[in-house]
């Protein structure tokens, strides 16, 4: 018999953040997206978690959650 394996998130342990483009002009008018993804300690992403975004300077955009540990600003 085979017992299936379900990988289930654990409790939040890690926050990575990418953006894209990786640099901008600094000219008022450029924008970057900024991606958070939330893991556990396995690396699986965590779900259900409040994420916010802020920078010291430029406006950062609402934070979209996007259902699956990860959250776009």
């Amino acid at each position: 018999n085979t017992i299936p394996r379900i990988n289930a998130a654990g409790a939040p342990a890690a926050v990575s953040l990418a953006l894209s483009p990786t640099s901008i002009v600094a000219n008022g008018t450029s924008k970057s997206t900024a991606t958070a993804t939330v893991t556990d300690t396995y690396g699986n992403k965590v779900t259900g978690q409040t994420v916010t975004m802020s920078a010291n300077g430029p406006t950062v955009g609402a934070v979209t959650n996007l259902g699956d540990g990860t959250f776009t600003a």
